[in-house]
């Protein structure tokens, strides 16, 4: 009896006749992901892949923008991030996530797939940490005059 999730169409590379969930740079079935839990070390390497998969992905994603803060221009991509210029990143996450389901983070990652699966679209900009918190602070003391 094949397992589904709601990723459909996702197969597993050790059970191609199951659909599953993806994880990292391969997919894994839930059958796949509850044996990872029992062994801890297949566990971890599918999480070590899973770091190098999002680290090229912001990378990819940062450069197509810039590669650089557009206030400071800082290059280190550890301190990079993306920023929705109209301010509504907050709501785009709500509407990337799902509301419905209670969770209210996951920027990075989802809003990078989002960006790519979406053609880079220009609603983003590149700002360091310190640009994006001074700019975020700005808006709350404009709203609070």
């Amino acid at each position: 009896m094949p397992m589904t999730s709601k990723y459909r169409g996702k197969v597993c590379a050790k059970h191609p006749e199951l659909r599953g969930l993806r994880w990292g740079a391969s997919y894994a079935c839930v059958e796949c992901q509850a044996e990872m839990k029992r062994q801890p070390h297949l566990l971890a390497r599918y999480r070590v892949r899973y770091r190098e998969f999002l680290r090229r992905l912001k990378r990819e994603v940062i450069d197509y923008y810039g590669g650089q803060c557009k206030r400071c221009n800082e290059t280190d991509i550890d301190v990079l991030t993306l920023d929705h210029k109209k301010g509504d990143g907050a709501e785009h996450r709500r509407q990337l996530i799902g509301a419905e389901k209670g969770i209210t983070s996951g920027g990075g990652a989802v809003t990078y797939r989002w960006a790519k699966k979406n053609g880079f679209p220009p609603l983003f900009r590149v700002l360091c940490f310190n640009c994006n918190v001074k700019l975020h602070l700005l808006r709350l003391r404009k709203a609070w005059r």
